[in-house]
């Protein structure tokens, strides 16, 4: 193993076997923080009621390559086999709890983050779809934490490798075009400006997260923090807390919920955790 290196504080530990056989001998040898991150070929390696000793580590989190392409070609609704084989990952009963006005790998990927989260006693789960060239899903990286914190960190860097991953998806269909027609293109990708799919799709992320943020407050009988609020809208919108803030801000500048927190200073221009997020009376 040729990044074994003790001395240095870093250790490799491999094991010959079934990963499911494995768990109680991984939980013996990692000790403190744990990320623990699961890649399987399919969806039968990793049945939750078999790794829950993993999932529940504390402090730990979880990332899982979550096959979506290969799992929407076999979900079946009718064939018993197929069902019972992800039984694992979304337990059984799962056929009658599916989301049948999703297409079939976005209902699976429905319940599996559900199936996850209580695995793992996890707090929040987040998922992000990584497509191909085509814009077809391939497959869908499932992040599993029991900390604002951590889904703070997780939405800055998901921005960011979508961005970069956008540009490559760009990059491969100049060069497919150029391969399929032998024509090269005037400009290279790196010379196009960026593109904008995901920015467009940040903003309807936001437009959404606006809109369930009025319905919140206007439901809730209760005084409710901007901490409490944010990590429940990165949660269910792919958003940053950056803009989680600017959507308070813009909200408070159409007066439809105070600016609580320039009571802190009149140079205060977005809301802290503990700021008081509240309709205008």
């Amino acid at each position: 193993m040729a990044h074994h290196d003790p001395e240095r504080g870093f250790h490799v530990e491999t094991y010959r076997g079934r990963f499911e056989d494995a768990i109680k001998k991984i939980v013996e040898y990692s000790e403190g923080m744990s990320l623990t991150f699961i890649d399987p070929t399919g969806w039968t390696e990793y049945a939750f009621d078999k790794i829950d000793p993993l999932l529940r580590r504390k402090p730990g989190e979880v990332l899982v390559n979550f096959m979506y392409d290969h799992i929407s070609r076999f979900t079946s609704w009718n064939d018993d086999t197929i069902t019972e084989s992800f039984n694992g990952i979304l337990r059984p009963g799962w056929r009658d709890r599916i989301d049948r006005t999703l297409s079939p790998g976005d209902a699976a990927e429905k319940i599996f983050r559900k199936e996850l989260k209580e695995a793992g006693n996890f707090v929040y789960v987040v998922s992000t779809p990584i497509k191909k060239a085509t814009d077809r899903t391939h497959f869908c990286i499932t992040y599993a934490t029991r900390h604002s914190k951590g889904i703070e960190v997780y939405r800055g860097i998901e921005y960011n490798a979508l961005c970069n991953h956008d540009f490559r998806r760009l990059e491969s269909r100049i060069n497919k075009k150029t391969t399929e027609t032998g024509q090269g293109e005037l400009f290279l990708a790196t010379d196009l400006p960026a593109s904008r799919a995901i920015d467009a799709q940040y903003v309807a992320e936001q437009v959404a997260a606006t809109e369930w943020l009025k319905a919140r407050l206007h439901s809730s009988s209760r005084k409710e923090k901007f901490g409490d609020l944010w990590p429940e809208m990165l949660e269910i919108f792919t958003i940053r807390k950056a803009d989680a803030k600017a959507i308070c801000v813009n909200l408070a500048r159409a007066e439809i919920i105070s600016e609580t927190w320039k009571a802190r200073g009149s140079r205060v221009r977005t809301p802290d955790d503990n700021d008081i997020i509240s309709l205008r009376g």
